[in-house]
């Protein structure tokens, strides 16, 4: 009978901030931008100081450099989103160079007020293969933002854009 022996991995916990005070050892969780949670006395393995770690760190403020309501908000938020995590590797660098070329050049635009001639515009300087692209980025942003009426109705109509004219 052949025994595998694994390696054990090694897994760190980030924003921990420990200190050393009076022979006792103290640890915080610290996010950028958050305030500092103290986390529970007990070893770092153990799954109470685990649970512990888990809930701060849940409920610690997302950075975001964008405006509320802004479509480089939608944007951000979208990046770090499960539906683009997901995704393989090169194809999330595609989509991240158009949703970044995206998020350049909408600055401050709301995100309510975009409609589907915006989009358009977007796509139409674009060559054919570079409009596409753009196009799956437009539809995943679009999918992944807010389902009101507005949002719905861009979908449904970038749902029906289907080819690109040659130049």
């Amino acid at each position: 009978m052949s025994w595998q022996v694994r390696a054990a991995s090694v897994v760190t916990l980030r924003h921990i901030q420990t200190i050393h005070k009076g022979g006792r050892v103290y640890r915080y969780l610290r996010v950028p931008g958050g305030k500092r949670v103290r986390l529970p006395d007990l070893p770092m393995d153990d799954p109470a100081f685990l649970a512990a770690y888990a809930s701060a760190l849940a409920s610690a403020p997302k950075v975001t450099r964008a405006k509320p309501g802004t479509i480089a908000m939608l944007i951000e938020a979208f990046l770090g989103g499960r539906d683009y995590l997901s995704r393989s590797e090169s194809y999330r660098r595609t989509i991240r160079r158009h949703a970044e070329a995206i998020k350049a050049q909408a600055d401050d635009a709301l995100a309510r007020d975009l409609r589907e001639q915006d989009i358009e515009a977007d796509l139409s300087p674009l060559c054919p293969n570079a409009a596409a692209d753009r196009l799956k980025a437009w539809r995943m942003i679009c999918r992944w933002g807010k389902p009101t009426d507005t949002w719905r109705e861009i979908h449904r109509s970038l749902s029906s854009v289907s080819r690109f004219p040659r130049r």
